[in-house]
């Protein structure tokens, strides 16, 4: 990735990430090897230590991942966050709404967004400064690329086939599952495991017969220009901006949780309350009004889980498969849960016996 953003010998990067990441290697030190650039290495990631360790050591591009920027964005103002020499920022997990927070604050040219997976071979970078975006997926890139966007069935979430038996690719505007085509030069290793955790994830005769391809599971969307919008998170990232507008609240993660007797998943929100705040009746009250005057029904979250500090993973991406274990059981569950209660329309506190109610069904959700 050094040619096309521009790296060169002079380049001083800045990573604060482990190096067992796949994209540590990758995106920083392959970089620094091949153009012979300077590496700048922190232990860990420090918000206090980030402007000025840029300054310190000239800094001329960093790697992000996850909430790194929106902690940075966050933080008070740093009298070295506009005296550092920073031109880019490489990596993943950045969120639309905050881009545009992070470049116009810190003044940072350019930002390279990208997409990929450790263990799948599918891989695109917005190297056109496009907010939000990963990448472009043109007739034309996808005749000299693997990947491509079928669409879905809204039955079974899964690729669509149509009379023949085929995938069919989808328009701009529309959702599709990004698919990668496997060939002699570009394998699928698989998983550990049962063979069946491999095996679900190939597809064959996807566009002609004799045909393999390997299934992401990540769902992707194109607007008129081509470019490649991240659209697996879609509603959840419209509620965590909804409700991450209330003034209490620190950060929000929205995830799915099973109901017994119930198809698909009811909608759950993970809300870190900022500090030296409480969240009393009154604000959530609030909060409830917020989501139904911004959000359709469908999407509003069906339960609440009031957490002191988010989880999040070691590479500070939010944490969800804990949370989505751990489900809605007040017995398990030892911070504070609410559910939507339908006949007002409110959230009120999820007690043993409501939890009960709600798996026998009696509460509707």
């Amino acid at each position: 990735m050094y040619g096309p953003v521009g790296f060169s010998k002079h380049e001083v990067i800045y990573l604060t990430l482990p190096l067992y990441h796949a994209s540590s290697v990758n995106l920083a030190l392959h970089n620094v090897i091949n153009v012979g650039a300077t590496l700048v290495l922190r232990e860990k990631f420090s918000v206090s230590h980030f402007w000025s360790d840029c300054c310190k050591y000239d800094v001329t591009s960093f790697q992000y991942i996850g909430e790194m920027l929106r902690y940075l964005v966050n933080q008070p103002t740093d009298p070295n966050e506009n005296r550092h020499g920073v031109t880019k920022a490489i990596g993943n997990g950045l969120r639309q709404d905050i881009w545009t927070k992070f470049k116009r604050r810190f003044q940072i040219p350019h930002i390279y967004e990208f997409y990929g997976s450790t263990e799948l071979p599918a891989s695109c970078s917005n190297l056109f400064n496009v907010p939000g975006s990963v990448g472009r997926l043109s007739p034309l890139i996808r005749y000299f690329t693997n990947l491509i966007l079928v669409r879905i069935d809204p039955n079974t979430n899964e690729p669509f086939r149509n009379q023949l038996g085929r995938c069919e690719l989808i328009k701009t505007g529309e959702f599709g599952i990004l698919l990668a085509r496997l060939t002699d030069k570009v394998t699928f290793d698989g998983y550990l495991g049962p063979p069946s955790d491999t095996s679900c994830r190939i597809i064959k005769d996807v566009l002609e017969v004799g045909d393999f391809y390997v299934k992401t599971d990540d769902v992707f969307t194109l607007d008129r220009h081509y470019n490649l919008w991240k659209g697996e998170n879609v509603s959840t990232a419209e509620v965590s901006n909804v409700m991450n507008a209330a003034d209490f609240i620190l950060d929000t993660n929205v995830f799915g949780v099973e109901i017994p007797g119930c198809e698909g998943k009811a909608g759950m929100a993970a809300i870190n309350i900022k500090d030296n705040e409480d969240l009393d009746g009154s604000k959530i009250s609030e909060l409830g009004h917020l989501c139904r005057e911004k959000l359709p029904g469908y999407a509003r979250p069906r339960f609440l889980r009031v957490q002191q500090q988010m989880s999040l993973t070691s590479t500070f991406k939010q944490q969800k498969t804990d949370l989505v274990k751990d489900g809605f059981n007040p017995s398990t569950v030892r911070e504070p849960l609410y559910y939507l209660d339908r006949s007002t329309d409110e959230y009120k506190p999820l007690a043993d016996e409501i939890y009960q109610e709600i798996i026998n069904g009696q509460l509707a959700m």
